[in-house]
């Protein structure tokens, strides 16, 4: 491609893990939840709460797609939060797949290659002005942790530059992807 004109972009990854194969209780252990914050389930009084942290720190897509996706049917327990204990109000999200969830996300597309029991995670993010407390860490580990305790085996996290703090649980490369691009001009 880059001898036809294309320019090539920086790799993405989708990285997984075999959670039957991890202690997932010492994971989430080694990634606590900061004082002050809890993790909790979408229920839909958290929706105002919910848009308003989404349309701060990821307006757009994300947006979008959350709420897209809780209009279509996603279940509560596949939209996972971090709550400030004090205010209630969403610091953290990530959506959360297992083999029951009425809406799948990107990490179980290839659900029919990943064994009996597939799950994934994404996307996830954390309130701009809470990181560098662990919050985006005890988060996965905390939403590792909840897709292990519903039996889910093979966990996939799609489309990620991120492969050292996803490792951090237990995340592996398992496949890498390139985007190529040309500018096409009028002949």
């Amino acid at each position: 491609l880059e001898a036809r004109g294309f320019e090539l972009s920086s790799e993405e990854k989708d990285l997984s893990a075999d959670l039957s194969a991890l202690d997932t209780d010492r994971l989430a252990a080694s990634a606590p939840i900061a004082p002050g914050f809890s993790f909790r389930f979408y229920e839909p009084g958290l929706a105002p709460s919910l848009r308003a942290f989404l349309a701060r720190n990821f307006p757009g897509r994300w947006l979008e797609d959350t709420f897209e996706a809780l209009d279509a049917g996603m279940r509560g327990i596949d939209l996972a939060l971090l709550a400030e204990d004090k205010s209630g109000e969403v610091v953290g999200f990530s959506r959360i797949y297992d083999g029951d969830s009425p809406i799948l996300g990107p990490g179980v597309y290839w659900r029919a290659l990943m064994g009996a029991a597939p799950g994934g995670l994404g996307p996830i993010g954390v309130d701009a002005g809470k990181r560098g407390l662990g919050l985006g860490l005890a988060l996965l580990a905390s939403c590792v942790q909840e897709l292990a305790r519903r039996g889910v085996h093979t966990m996939v996290i799609d489309w990620t530059t991120l492969e050292a703090f996803y490792g951090k649980m237990g995340f592996g490369v398992w496949k890498r992807y390139r985007t190529a691009s040309k500018e096409l001009r009028k002949s």
